[in-house]
């Protein structure tokens, strides 16, 4: 099993706060440095099983788009959010989300908790940019 992977611990202790997105989204949570140890509010979770969309993550509720409000217990609430299939997002993919070129790659002596760190609370580069042309009138 992938670092990545939800543990289990984590999934029944803070599940309910856990703001999940799959492949498919087109937004997430702000990632902060304290992602990978914070379950809310310090970034988004992806979802690898695809024929279970957080929309209707509570089973039984179609209309129910939280977790928070799940009516699911225990182990069987474990068991659905293990069904998920959840996993953190990797440094790499947090560094393309926030614009970072495919060619960028940290220095090999950067741990994974540091490269969590340093890109917490970053900017998209690309909107940085933009916004850097528009205050210097696109000065090349």
């Amino acid at each position: 099993k992938q670092w990545y992977q939800r543990r289990v611990r984590v999934i029944s202790k803070w599940g309910r706060l856990l703001d999940i997105v799959t492949p498919s989204d087109t937004g997430s949570c702000c990632f902060t440095k304290g992602y990978t140890v914070k379950a809310e509010g310090s970034g988004s979770v992806l979802q690898m099983r695809p024929d279970a969309p957080p929309s209707r993550p509570c089973p039984g509720d179609e209309n129910e788009k939280s977790l928070a409000k799940c009516q699911l217990s225990g182990t069987e609430f474990e068991e659905h959010m293990r069904s998920l299939d959840l996993r953190f997002f990797t440094p790499t993919e947090i560094a393309r989300i926030h614009g970072y070129p495919e060619w960028f790659t940290f220095p090999d002596h950067v741990t994974e908790k540091q490269r969590y760190r340093l890109l917490g609370n970053g900017l998209n580069v690309t909107v940085v940019k933009l916004l850097l042309r528009r205050l210097l009138g696109d000065v090349e």
